[in-house]
């Protein structure tokens, strides 16, 4: 099942979520490329410190996902897609302006 979360609401979503998140990529044979980022959230765009292989990818192909993973049985997952745009590659900084968001939990947990 899968919720809508409105761009507007964000700020106060993220605020209350963990720093560090998954962004994911796609690699150039089109896998997926999972690394562990911190974030921090300005009510417009995500400032991300990544990596050199999710820079990399991100250059290339600009649409990712952010994931917030759901810490308990009971809890729903927070994916974020967005643009990102590698501020610089040298220092791993990468900008992303969210797109969409939802809240996400398995099928077989139950509805809140």
């Amino acid at each position: 099942m899968s919720v809508k979360v409105e761009l507007d609401e964000l700020s106060d979503i993220v605020g209350q979520l963990d720093a560090t998140v998954f962004l994911l990529t796609t690699n150039d044979d089109a896998s997926p490329h999972p690394a562990h980022v911190r974030v921090t959230y300005d009510g417009v765009v995500f400032a991300l410190s990544a990596g050199r292989r999710s820079c990399l990818n991100s250059s290339q192909r600009s649409v990712v996902t952010l994931l917030w993973p759901a810490h308990d049985p009971d809890s729903m997952h927070l994916l974020i897609d967005g643009v990102a745009e590698v501020v610089s590659a040298a220092d791993g900084v990468i900008l992303l302006t969210p797109t969409s968001a939802m809240w996400h939990r398995q099928p077989d947990q139950p509805a809140h």
